[in-house]
């Protein structure tokens, strides 16, 4: 009778190429879940100011009206939210991030 070749070997790197990559995927998972999160985080923020700056402005038209001056003191109810007229512009109209240098 002909002898069985043992695949053992072959299992065993296998297995632990398999192994390898499970470890290498886990720590991706782990690193976009901390991104997304941040994104989350990020996300809510922009929301806030959106909603800030939506309320300052509603409130600016209504007053508009009444010949009224509108302080950047704002309040909605959860708090107040001051921001100069900067700081607008900057929220508006971003500036351009410089992009870090490509490492070589």
């Amino acid at each position: 009778m002909a002898e069985q070749p043992d695949h053992g070997m072959l299992y065993q790197e296998t297995l632990d190429t398999a192994q390898m990559e499970l470890q290498e995927l886990t720590v991706q998972i782990d690193r976009l879940r901390e991104l997304l999160t941040r994104l989350e985080n990020r996300k809510k923020a922009v929301e806030d100011i959106c909603n800030a700056i939506g309320r300052w402005v509603e409130i600016g038209e209504t007053l508009a009206d009444a010949d009224v001056t509108l302080s950047s003191s704002v309040s909605d109810g959860t708090g107040i939210v001051a921001l100069t007229k900067e700081e607008v512009s900057l929220i508006a109209y971003p500036p351009e991030r410089a992009e870090s240098p490509k490492s070589q």
